[in-house]
């Protein structure tokens, strides 16, 4: 769910204090029962006998850290049939997923700037999750030539793929790891 969202459903000065929930966090090393207080869409406090102005009763429960899922098919653009950013990102939303990396095997391919940027528009205005433009290594995920890397990074792509298509040049493959990354390429 977006910031904005968050924060229409909520209310920008309301607090909702998720009590007694099992809270399990790698990042901060927490993994016990504890309170949860979460201020504008985002957590604002976790410990014991918080306040807030709603509270969530999650005894028994566990609250984790949003899911990540780094490999997302919503088909868009051009296969909206099967799945939007709308339907994609409820999807994920529901299943705890805050964060997904779109997979550029779309109709058109995302491998031009032009379809990058038009992506992360319709993702800006569309998603309920933060979605990631993944780019395709290869024009038209051939495995014959390489996209312009550093323009589809400059259009908003964060990585590239072939999507489970593979390189089958290692000299290729070598070319991409050796001299793109220097150039502040995904």
């Amino acid at each position: 769910m977006t910031d904005g969202s968050a924060n229409a459903r909520i209310g920008a000065h309301d607090d909702l204090l998720i009590r007694g929930a099992h809270v399990l966090d790698p990042a901060s090393g927490s993994d016990g029962v504890a309170d949860v207080r979460l201020s504008a869409g985002h957590v604002a406090e976790v410990g014991e006998n918080l306040r807030g102005t709603r509270h969530l009763d999650a005894d028994g429960l566990h609250l984790f850290p949003g899911f990540v899922d780094v490999h997302a098919h919503w088909r868009t653009p051009g296969r909206e049939d099967e799945e939007t950013i709308e339907t994609g990102s409820a999807a994920a939303a529901a299943g705890g997923f805050t964060s997904v990396v779109m997979m550029p095997n779309t109709d058109p391919i995302v491998d031009r700037p032009v379809v990058v940027s038009g992506l992360v528009r319709r993702v800006e205005r569309e998603s309920r999750v933060r979605a990631y433009v993944s780019a395709a290594l290869h024009e038209g995920l051939k495995g014959e030539r390489l996209t312009e890397m550093r323009l589809l990074k400059e259009a908003g792509a964060v990585c590239i793929s072939d999507d489970g298509l593979g390189t089958q040049s290692a000299g290729v493959l070598r070319t991409v790891c050796s001299t793109r990354r220097p150039r502040g390429c995904p």
